[in-house]
């Protein structure tokens, strides 16, 4: 494979479908045997497990076979690293993640990925899978849904897979000791691409072949003893690794986990007190990591990470971040866990680093609308699952407390609300064990307690809600916090309306607000003002909920927010347009559309836009309805929100019902109907919809729009109504 298939700009290889295969590993040397065997075998079967002791090159020559084969896979090639996984429960969303396939987090995450991933012709390579033996079946139901999808499995261990194809990959092929053509092995072969030595310097061709016949021809041991050229012969290459292979007896283990382990030896017995030092740091992260983590955590200097990387210690997974060995790394941390000290130093340091890059990076995560600050810190994500961990597990709950706001906003951007309720528990698990007379301690329960309701509602779990909130109340009681007791009372008014429970609501409310006027924070006050005038539109109590949100408007303008002055007018053109006041409606939108490109939150952005095109297509203005829902679409597409896209569909569908457009309103009624994000009236709305252009002999169009991937619809659809509006 030559080096320029692989693109910097866009992380994928040339000229290959959609893919992540990792770039900066080696090409495989003298695996053209092994590599025919893949092609054949997964031509034959759905699943090939490529098994063999860690260092052997089981993930090598699985990327370079997934290469090879990726122009049979139409939707991809996509490469998922099993050994950094910290939370195993979550693997369904971290395939889905990985494959770009949208899981709705109130239904179950298998059921969804196999649902998706049933019409879909790929190809999976699930690296290190053997570290998580919970999910063979998993696999078997990939086999029996996914008719199209191949998978590479490369493991170590023993895996429960009856009947499936199995390549067993064992150490390169090495000399005899009387080979005249020694340099034609490819263990020499390897070895000499790797060994640093003068150019004017003869390799010592029978040296080499004895290395690579100590060491069993495996691919890591061979690499790593090469680096040492620079510093010693061969002949001192083979004294090193006789003396490391004398501590590992054979009878005790297999001869290739035997080289393997006495490589490491030899390499950690090269290096000095600080050098081991470091090293064993560098074994704390999981996955990659950048040169800023490994400065912080372990003070490895540049020249030492460089010198990592010319010794085959580290490799570079991406222009500015590292990884080491699986292999090397599990070697590292026994090493480490010998010395608890250290242990528990590196362990607070990793901990201290990436909780505080989250919370340094809240406000940007809060105010940036790009999504880059966000995909930075994605990229860390493995290592802040793990220091959130530790760190709640030691109980420094103020490191914790800092980095939880941005935290959950980097696990609800990704739809992982399971496992933000699940960091929450263990948070809140914590500080209810503080004490109850410590105002920082009850502050933090508070917040825990919010946001977990809050993570209910979106899951609509909303007893489980109202349960954590009246927690909160109890510890409220007889304590002077009256700002945090409007903030619960209001989300108490949210969950009992979501459950129909309006009285309840109602109440809520009220007692929202008068917590709110004791603070004399208008903020707050405004706040209790919108649920009330939201709960009586709701009731349909319609004169009492324009006098309450016009109410609401004039506290806003005082507050010169003009988010929550756009957010009013939203509210009062929705009003106007339930009471079929279409001018009116449209001035309130209008205004609010004015307003809305300084305020901040693009969600209102597209929600005001949806609502206008709404009232447009009810007074009959098809062609600015067409351009205002267009503008939404392309909103929409910069900040993306299922619930949101599929209610604007549904709406554009409504629009697309004209005689000469049924078609294309069929076709966009049809990818959302069962949409999983879609609420319980825009389905009812779509259902009607479809029944009746059904019942009219409407065709849908044929268009490669996808329900599970409504971003490309959000990405077509705009150009094509804004064709329809040049034409009204």
């Amino acid at each position: 494979m030559s080096s320029n298939l692989y693109d910097d700009t866009t992380g994928v290889f040339n000229g290959l479908p959609p893919n992540n295969l990792p770039r900066g590993l080696p090409k495989v040397l003298g695996r053209e045997s092994e590599l025919l065997q893949i092609k054949r075998l997964l031509s034959q079967k759905r699943l090939v497990i490529l098994s063999g002791v860690d260092g052997v090159g089981k993930t090598c020559l699985a990327r370079e076979g997934a290469v090879e084969l990726a122009g049979q896979f139409q939707h991809g090639v996509f490469f998922v690293p099993f050994e950094s996984i910290v939370l195993p429960e979550f693997v369904p969303n971290i395939l889905g993640t990985t494959l770009g396939i949208e899981l709705d987090p109130r239904f179950d995450p298998t059921e969804q990925f196999l649902t998706a991933l049933s019409s879909k012709s790929l190809l999976l390579i699930l690296d290190g899978f053997g570290h998580i033996p919970q999910y063979v079946p998993l696999l078997k139901e990939i086999k029996e849904r996914a008719p199209s999808v191949r998978m590479i499995i490369t493991t170590s261990k023993p895996l429960d897979l009856a009947n499936e194809a199995v390549l067993e990959l064992h150490g390169l092929a090495v000399p005899g000791r009387t080979d005249s053509d020694a340099e034609t092995s490819p263990s020499v072969q390897l070895f000499l691409q790797n060994a640093r030595v003068h150019p004017d310097l003869e390799p010592d061709l029978e040296a080499i072949g004895h290395i690579c016949r100590l060491l069993d021809g495996m691919p890591l041991a061979i690499e790593m003893a090469a680096s040492w050229s620079s510093i010693l012969s061969s002949e001192q290459i083979v004294q090193r690794i006789e003396q490391s292979l004398a501590l590992h007896p054979p009878e005790r283990i297999s001869g290739e986990l035997q080289s393997m382990l006495a490589t490491f030896d030899a390499v950690w017995n090269l290096l000095s007190e600080n050098e081991k030092r470091m090293l064993q740091g560098l074994s704390v992260f999981k996955g990659s990591f950048s040169y800023q983590a490994a400065t912080r955590i372990t003070s490895a200097s540049f020249f030492f990470i460089d010198e990592l990387l010319s010794k085959r210690i580290l490799q570079r997974t991406d222009l500015q971040r590292y990884a080491l060995h699986a292999a090397f790394a599990n070697f590292l941390q026994e090493k480490l866990q010998d010395n608890p000290v250290l242990a528990t130093d590196i362990e607070i340091r990793h901990g201290s680093f990436f909780l505080g890059l989250l919370r340094d990076s809240e406000y940007s995560l809060q105010h940036s609308s790009s999504g880059a600050v966000l995909e930075e810190i994605l990229s860390d994500v493995d290592n802040m699952r793990l220091a959130w961990k530790r760190t709640v597990a030691a109980g420094n709950l103020r490191l914790t407390q800092s980095a939880l706001g941005a935290w959950i906003i980097i696990l609800e951007s990704r739809g992982w609300l399971r496992e933000a309720i699940q960091a929450l528990q263990s948070l809140g698990t914590r500080l209810s064990e503080s004490r109850d007379d410590m105002p920082e301690a009850t502050l933090s329960y508070l917040q825990v307690k919010k946001s977990l309701a809050q993570l209910h509602y979106q899951l609509e779990e909303y007893e489980t809600g109202i349960a954590e909130l009246q927690s909160a109340l109890q510890r409220l009681e007889g304590k002077d916090f009256p700002d945090e007791e409007s903030e619960v009372y209001r989300s108490l008014g949210d969950h009992y309306r979501a459950t129909g429970r309006f009285e309840n609501s109602r109440e809520m409310y009220r007692h929202a607000l008068v917590s709110a006027e004791k603070t004399g924070d208008l903020l707050l006050i405004y706040e209790s003002i919108d649920s009330l005038g939201e709960q009586a539109y709701l009731e349909a109590d319609y004169p009492t909920a324009i006098s309450t949100t016009e109410h609401g408007l004039e506290i806003a303008r005082q507050l010169q927010d003009k988010t929550r002055i756009a957010e009013s007018q939203a509210n009062l053109g929705k009003l106007y347009f339930t009471l079929s006041d279409y001018q009116r409606a449209k001035d309130a939108l209008t205004d609010a559309q004015t307003i809305a490109p300084d305020a901040k939150g693009q969600f209102l952005k597209v929600s005001i836009l949806g609502l206008l095109g709404k009232t447009l297509t009810a007074s009959k203005e098809y062609g600015q309805a067409y351009q205002a829902f267009a503008k939404g679409l392309r909103s929409l597409k910069e900040n993306y929100a299922a619930s949101l896209a599929v209610e604007m569909l549904v709406d554009i569908a409504e629009l697309l019902n004209t005689p000469n457009e049924k078609a294309l309103a069929l076709t966009v009624v049809n990818l959302v109907k069962d949409h999983p994000a879609a609420r319980n009236e825009v389905r009812e709305k779509a259902a009607h919809l479809q029944e009746t252009l059904t019942a009219d002999n409407v065709q849908p169009e044929d268009r490669d729009w996808n329900a599970n991937q409504l971003q490309q619809v959000i990405v077509d659809l705009p150009s094509i109504l804004e064709e329809k509006a040049a034409g009204q």
